[in-house]
């Protein structure tokens, strides 16, 4: 059976002085490099040059590289770029780089469970899945309300107590889990 960590459970000083790869920089990735920047830690943002996020991300202050240089040394390389991306760029950028005991990241487990990333045995796998979109995440600390009116996808509804239409942010569809007590997350990693 897969063990879940929680905020409580979490070390906050685990990661410093460790090298961090945030390789993409779109809804997910864009939010966990800045909270890992605010956090004080050692972040590089590695993009291909002249992607569709490289203007914005020179606008949040990074010092752009190439996802080959980004994972040089890092102990620690998320993969957020689109999945239909992660495939080469692994391949290509990133397990040249892998050194035994770094671990690789993901907040989607698409590519781990279908086979179309294989990292080696000795480099641990992990996946942070935040329960919203990355510019959610980022705003957490900000009202109900503020937070509904940044969603990018409102949805219509008709409040009957106010007998007009209001918009709120929907829920999140929770995905399927690919382990269970029957299935751990080990045995689900090898099915393709």
């Amino acid at each position: 059976m897969a063990k879940m960590f929680w905020e409580k459970d979490a070390n906050p000083r685990a990661l410093e002085g460790k090298r961090i790869a945030v390789i993409g920089y779109g809804s997910q990735g864009r939010a966990h490099a800045l909270n890992l920047r605010d956090s004080k830690l050692d972040v590089v943002v590695g993009l291909r040059r002249g992607g569709a996020s490289w203007t914005q991300a020179e606008q949040d202050g990074w010092k752009l590289s190439a996802p080959i240089e980004a994972s040089k040394g890092a102990d620690v390389v998320m993969m957020l770029a689109p999945d239909t991306s992660q495939p080469p760029i692994y391949a290509n950028e990133i397990a040249p780089n892998l050194k035994a005991g770094s671990m690789l990241m993901f907040s989607h487990g698409f590519n781990i469970h279908y086979g179309q990333i294989t990292p080696p045995k000795e480099v641990d796998v992990t996946m942070v899945a935040p329960k919203g979109p990355g510019n959610l995440v980022r705003l957490s600390n900000k009202t109900p309300r503020d937070m509904r009116s940044t969603a990018r996808w409102p949805t219509r509804t008709l409040s009957a107590a106010r007998g007009r239409a209001s918009f709120r942010r929907p829920l999140p569809k929770r995905p399927k889990p690919i382990c269970s007590a029957s299935k751990p997350c080990s045995a689900a990693a090898r099915v393709r």
